[in-house]
């Protein structure tokens, strides 16, 4: 994972599906980030079928689709800092701290994760085209899926 590369989905399955049955259908879950490859999405599928609803029911997820623009993407991920004191959450471009790489609330030097750097960011983006982008397929042809522009114009 610290090098951009997505989790195996052998150990995902069973670390998603320990999630799902810990959290309950009713719970209204929301994994972020998964599925990732139109082939977690089947898995995914059968396996609430399987798990959670009776034969005759029929699983409908619905799937937001949150679409930025790469550049934007790309500012948004590289730019974001954390305090490692109070745990809050900075954008160099978009929500800077007052002082430059310090926390506004406690003075902390502030830290970049290392999975946010531009050198790890382009690769997860490129697989993200190659991998995800059928996902959004495979639920578009279900008829679930939902596009949301997700383009926020930030407030300085």
């Amino acid at each position: 994972m610290e090098q951009g590369k997505l989790v195996p989905d052998e150990l995902l399955y069973g670390i998603v599906a320990d999630r799902l049955k810990e959290a309950g259908l009713r719970a209204r879950v929301h994994p972020d980030g998964f599925p990732r490859t139109a082939a977690q999405a089947g898995w995914l599928d059968a396996y609430l079928g399987r798990e959670f609803f009776e034969k005759s029911e029929k699983c409908s997820p619905v799937v937001i689709r949150m679409d930025v623009d790469y550049t934007q993407l790309l500012l948004r991920i590289s730019g974001r800092r954390s305090c490692p004191t109070c745990g809050r959450i900075y954008n160099l471009y978009f929500q800077p701290p007052r002082v430059d790489e310090l926390c506004d609330l406690d003075g902390s030097k502030l830290i970049q994760r290392n999975d946010d750097r531009e050198e790890v960011i382009r690769p997860r983006l490129e697989a993200y085209e190659i991998q995800t982008k059928p996902v959004a397929d495979y639920y578009q042809a279900q008829g679930c899926l939902i596009p949301l522009n997700a383009i926020v114009r930030w407030m300085k």
